[in-house]
């Protein structure tokens, strides 16, 4: 797999315009490449000011491609990179859980539940807890994306009598003819992974970041295909 980093945007201090802007180009890099990984890091450095310690948290953005896709991304400054560097999974501690080789422990969470609406931004709530989430994306085939648009309508539509059913039955049949019209529909698939020096700190960890999550409608689960 190809690696790039990109460089990050921060949505809090933009424009409208220039938000429009930054949408644009990642709607760009999605149509281009059509599938892959983008991968958000945590990356923690501490500094020493005199007699004082300083923790910062930095955020990494990485794009992760097949190596048969092209080598060049033009957005968000990007730049091919080595995998990102993270501990080799030394073994399981238990069904869902990877013992990792600098000691610690990690967990896989797989987001199987969304609201119709999502909040901007808000995975950066996690990252005091989370060590990675990665949103993995696919262009699904016109044939196939209709299909989809399709089956979703007539299940809306049997509620067509709740207005809120009724305004999303309306905005599938328009995404219907967006992607009759050639735009590309696209499928997301999002992973949270947590990580922590004890067995006790990653349970804990999890149930924070649960609650946290269900708090914006969203429900995961630790993965136990961990093979």
């Amino acid at each position: 797999m190809k690696w790039f980093k990109l460089e990050g945007v921060s949505f809090t201090i933009l424009s409208d315009i220039e938000r429009d802007s930054v949408l644009k180009e990642w709607e760009a890099l999605v149509s281009s490449v059509k599938s892959g990984v983008i991968l958000a890091r945590r990356r923690v450095e501490k500094f020493r000011y005199g007699k004082h310690d300083f923790i910062v948290d930095y955020t990494d953005f990485y794009l992760g491609l097949s190596d048969s896709l092209k080598t060049s991304i033009p957005y968000f400054r990007s730049v091919e990179v080595g995998p990102p560097p993270r501990p080799e999974v030394a073994g399981l501690a238990g069904v869902k859980t990877l013992y990792l080789s600098d000691g610690s422990y990690a967990r896989v969470l797989i987001a199987y539940r969304y609201p119709s609406t999502l909040p901007e931004s808000f995975l950066y709530t996690l990252f005091s807890d989370v060590w990675e989430v990665a949103l993995i994306f696919r262009s699904v085939s016109r044939p196939k994306a209709l299909s989809l648009v399709e089956s979703a309508v007539k299940r809306k539509s049997a509620f067509a009598s709740l207005v809120e059913a009724a305004h999303e039955v309306e905005a599938l049949r328009e995404l219907g003819e967006r992607v009759m019209r050639g735009s590309d529909l696209i499928e997301f698939y999002l992973l949270v992974v947590i990580r922590a020096p004890e067995l006790r700190v990653l349970n804990e960890v999890e149930e924070r970041v649960k609650t946290l999550l269900k708090g914006f409608g969203v429900e995961v689960e630790a993965s136990q295909d961990l093979a």
